[in-house]
């Protein structure tokens, strides 16, 4: 009996390009559209009519810049800067956001707390889940700023407490508004 020569089957493996992988892993985590911060945003933006926003602590979390045309971003983990760069990520929301300027994004990659920009150059700042935030970054706002800011890690009730800040609403989410 013959022995047959066993043939090797090779796999194509096919790689997603970076593109690909970084609009799937946002739109995975954050859902795009769906995106429950979005009401939230747009809320704010209408009360605040701002245009130049700080992100502390962002991650991949790029929903702002749906709303408002010029968002620094910061994070301290490294791989994040490619997200921030990828051409699919910038096409994805100039064809999704909700103005008419050019979007403008800059991303950071430091931790917040070291100093990074000029001060009191912004008319909006964002703490969604980065920490206390208000604390290292309150300098970067413009005089008249706001500052939209989650309790996930106390930092709404600490700023709060500053006597710096005044408490201007609080976002309804039964209603979908800011309660003033």
């Amino acid at each position: 009996m013959e022995r047959k020569k066993s043939k090797k089957v090779k796999r194509l493996n096919v790689k997603k390009t970076p593109s690909q992988t970084q609009i799937k892993h946002f739109l995975k985590i954050y859902k795009g559209l769906n995106d429950w911060h979005i009401p939230i945003f747009r809320a704010v933006q209408e009360f605040t009519k701002a245009k130049h926003v700080l992100y502390p602590g962002s991650h991949k979390h790029l929903t702002p810049s749906l709303f408002f045309p010029d968002v620094t971003y910061i994070d301290f983990d490294s791989k994040i800067k490619q997200f921030f760069n990828d051409e699919q990520v910038l096409c994805w929301l100039e064809n999704n956001k909700f103005y008419k300027e050019e979007v403008k994004i800059k991303f950071i990659d430091q931790d917040f707390n070291q100093i990074f920009e000029k001060m009191s150059s912004f008319d909006l700042m964002i703490s969604a889940c980065a920490g206390f935030v208000s604390k290292e970054c309150q300098k970067y706002l413009k005089i008249g700023g706001y500052f939209l800011v989650s309790d996930a890690h106390s930092d709404a009730r600490a700023t709060f407490l500053m006597p710096n800040f005044s408490f201007e609403a609080v976002y309804d989410s039964s209603r979908n508004i800011l309660d003033f």
